[in-house]
């Protein structure tokens, strides 16, 4: 027997003061008319006459697979209240069970339909049919045809990634970046090949960078040469991403392709090729680095020397010290430049010698360096160089970073020097330092006649105090 309007209405109005055994009868009663029910639950919605929980329970009661085809419309309600509600009802009742059933809304008109639809088949994609779907490919409507491309990515095989991957060739270009964020998405490494093709011939630059990307996912290192040629590329965001995926994949192969570049006449590609080398961490790149050492581009010379610290072992330690004694003064101070991220006691006599090197700045660099490598010999050979205006505002820092004592004796000797900045140094350099002594010393210091050195004393004391 079947309940029309009126029997339903009454039954859905008892429903909610009911519990128990008669709130089931109710709810079996009501679940023998589907269609009815299914229609007066939502005038009641819509009306504020039922509650979301009550129409849930509801829609959950029914027992015969016919309801399916009852609730399925109202997945695509203009309603956000009734959209959801049903798709949640068709989510915990019937999926995935009956999610080949979805596939016909993908042609609806009503994009509500199409997305409720979609967004579940993309929860439960394992048992729809790739064949299925394909045809949507085809389709201009364009909303169709991205969530074809959407519910063929979370299929995910091979089949469906094929299908994907013939939309490279597509005319137009949103059709083609879908394509490849696609096939990123779900690695199908079988359009590798197509993407290379791509990166030969495609002209829109949204594409380009799409398939630039799509590289660091299912490329090879050897797709890293073919991403050195666009690092010579006008965009500087285009050649920026070619070499962040170069360092992805790449191996010592690439190294080879890279050093040519850094011969370029483009400072930016010069810069560019030796970025990568630092980022590489490859020891097998270390050749190539120390020949980078001699551009003409001081930035060049500069990332390369650091991307060989980053990549630091005794076989580049014992270049580098050799390189200390060059006979060209930028080489020496960029060998310097080395001792000042990695510390390498044998290092120690070499950059003593440059502390008389005629270059300023090669001297500084020593300094720096052989305060890197915390030895106190160095101590009183700074002494030498306190009167040395070129380099002198180093030797605070080294200072504190050997430590001790006696470096402590050369800073007392330094606070009450000609030069503000100098003072600075030092006021930073006994908080670093620390202890009694230091603090007592910073104490002296407020006395000097400099607003700002004095501030920068105040701070290095609370600090001490805090502990900091």
């Amino acid at each position: 027997m079947l309940f029309w309007g009126p029997n339903v209405s009454a039954l859905l109005k008892k429903l909610n003061a009911s519990e128990g055994e008669k709130r089931r009868a109710i709810l079996a009663k009501l679940g023998r008319s589907p269609e009815k029910t299914i229609e007066t639950t939502v005038e009641y919605i819509l009306t504020n006459r039922l509650n979301g929980a009550d129409a849930r329970e509801v829609l959950l009661s029914f027992e015969e697979d016919i309801a399916f085809d009852a609730l399925l419309p109202h997945i695509g309600s203009t309603n956000e209240n009734i959209r959801t509600l049903f798709t949640d009802v068709v989510r915990k009742r019937w999926m995935p069970r009956e999610v080949q059933k979805l596939i016909p809304c993908l042609n609806e008109a009503n994009h509500y339909a199409r997305s409720a639809a979609t967004d579940l088949m993309m929860e439960f994609p394992k048992t729809i049919p790739v064949s299925q779907i394909v045809p949507l490919l085809q389709d201009d409507d364009k909303d169709k045809k991205r969530k074809a491309i959407q519910i063929l990515t979370a299929i995910g095989t091979n089949q469906a990634g094929a299908a994907i991957a013939e939309l490279l060739e597509d005319p137009k270009s949103w059709i083609r970046k879908k394509a490849i964020e696609g096939i990123v998405t779900m690695e199908y490494r079988g359009a590798a090949e197509l993407l290379r093709e791509m990166l030969a011939t495609e002209k829109d630059p949204g594409v380009i960078k799409t398939a630039i990307h799509s590289l660091k996912y299912i490329g090879v290192p050897s797709d890293a040469v073919l991403l050195t040629k666009i690092l010579s590329s006008d965009d500087m965001v285009t050649r920026q991403l070619a070499a962040d995926v170069i360092v992805a994949i790449a191996d010592a192969s690439v190294v080879t392709n890279i050093v040519a570049l850094m011969r370029s006449k483009d400072t930016t590609v010069r810069r560019l090729g030796a970025d990568i080398l630092k980022n590489l961490k490859d020891p097998n790149v270390g050749t190539a680095l120390i020949k980078a050492l001699r551009d003409e581009d001081w930035w060049v010379r500069e990332l390369a020397v650091e991307a060989l610290s980053k990549i630091a072992n005794e076989k580049l330690n014992g270049i580098l010290r050799k390189l200390l004694e060059d006979k060209d003064p930028y080489i020496r101070r960029i060998a310097a430049e080395y001792f000042c991220y990695i510390s390498d006691s044998n290092s120690y006599e070499g950059l003593v010698e440059l502390l008389k090197d005629k270059d300023w700045w090669t001297r500084e660099r020593a300094i720096v360096a052989l305060g890197n490598l915390g030895d106190p010999r160095a101590i009183k050979l700074f002494r030498g160089l306190t009167k040395d205006k070129q380099v002198r505002l180093a030797i605070p820092d080294a200072l504190s970073d050997i430590g001790g004592e006696e470096s402590l004796d050369l800073l007392e000797e330094m606070m009450t020097d000609e030069n503000r900045g100098v003072r600075i140094k030092v006021a930073r350099a006994f908080c670093k330092v620390g202890g009694p002594r230091a603090r007592e010393l910073l104490e002296r210091m407020l006395n000097d006649q400099e607003t700002e050195v004095r501030e920068v004393v105040e701070r290095a004391i609370t600090a001490l105090d805090s502990g900091k």
